[in-house]
């Protein structure tokens, strides 16, 4: 209950359910992508009476602790009840103890212990990361989140970032490249040497485009590898040294894939940039001779 809800307890209106801030975007966005079950520890009828009051549409799915074992006096979510392919499963929950059967499909996030904080943005961090697995078609969990690193919630949206903001870096830089190919062939028609060699003063089409897709693809790859890793999460579970190379997950592969696309469609736009711009000087050149060949005339 305090991963999508908070209780409180007053004299005067006994126990109250308070929705998580941000629980009815989360919800919203993600039924369109996920089947949505709510497994709570408690007994059906309690979950029913606290979903009534959280989730009157019925968007989703319950299920209680009788779909759970009782072990040492803990209750221990177990996927196997799910009757589902458990690869396919994602489990948010806030209580380590209570998923220590399926750490490894599992993003924890911070208990919602006090209702009265409103600025809680726990649940809409991770909507991006959620739609992502899908659009990435991940469908093994397990190994999506062992590509993350993490099965902390808040350091699996933050490498979700780094890696996204690496990537759209490496495009940045790859079309700044393209564009001061471009005014320099413009502006100069004096060869130069920039320490990889003398560049001519024709336009050459790395000039104008810049790298292909497959080159940005691959330095976008040898930045990620740079990259430094986050420090372990409170599982104490080892994370990848800064010598280690981090391997090429599915999400990195997506988002990679993604923008080589946008890079191959900015390469055609550049392209006919170039044309046009060969055209221009070509026609000017032609009206240059004419008017010399008037002039002598």
């Amino acid at each position: 209950e305090k991963t999508l809800m908070g209780s409180v307890y007053d004299a005067k209106h006994g126990w109250r359910h308070v929705k998580r801030p941000g629980y009815d975007k989360f919800i919203k966005a993600l039924s369109q992508y996920y089947e949505v079950v709510i497994f709570s520890e408690n007994d059906a009828g309690m979950v029913t009476e606290i979903m009534e009051s959280i989730d009157p549409e019925g968007v989703t799915h319950k299920l209680g602790s009788s779909a759970a074992e009782i072990r040492d006096g803990k209750v221990l979510k177990r996927l196997e009840y799910m009757n589902r392919d458990p690869r396919r499963i994602l489990v948010i929950d806030d209580n380590p103890e209570s998923v220590e059967l399926c750490m490894a499909n599992t993003l924890l996030v911070r208990p919602f212990d006090d209702v009265n904080i409103l600025h809680d943005r726990t649940l809409e961090n991770l909507i991006p990361l959620l739609q992502a697995f899908v659009h990435d078609g991940s469908v093994d969990f397990q190994r999506t989140l062992a590509d993350l690193g993490t099965h902390e919630a808040d350091e699996a949206v933050a490498e979700y970032r780094m890696r996204l903001s690496e990537v759209k870096q490496a495009e940045k830089r790859r079309r700044n490249r393209g564009l001061g190919g471009l005014l320099r062939g413009q502006t100069s028609a004096v060869s130069e040497d920039d320490g990889f060699g003398p560049r001519s003063a024709v336009l050459s089409p790395s000039d104008i485009v810049g790298s292909s897709a497959a080159e940005v693809a691959m330095n976008t790859a040898q930045l990620r590898e740079g990259a430094v890793p986050l420090e372990k999460n409170y599982f104490h579970k080892d994370k990848p040294k800064p010598s280690d190379v981090k391997k090429k997950g599915a999400l990195m592969a997506y988002l990679e894939k993604q923008e080589a696309q946008k890079a191959e469609e900015e390469n055609i736009k550049r392209n006919k940039m170039n044309e046009l711009y060969q055209q221009r000087m070509a026609a000017k050149a032609a009206a240059a001779q004419q008017a010399q060949a008037q002039e002598q005339d």
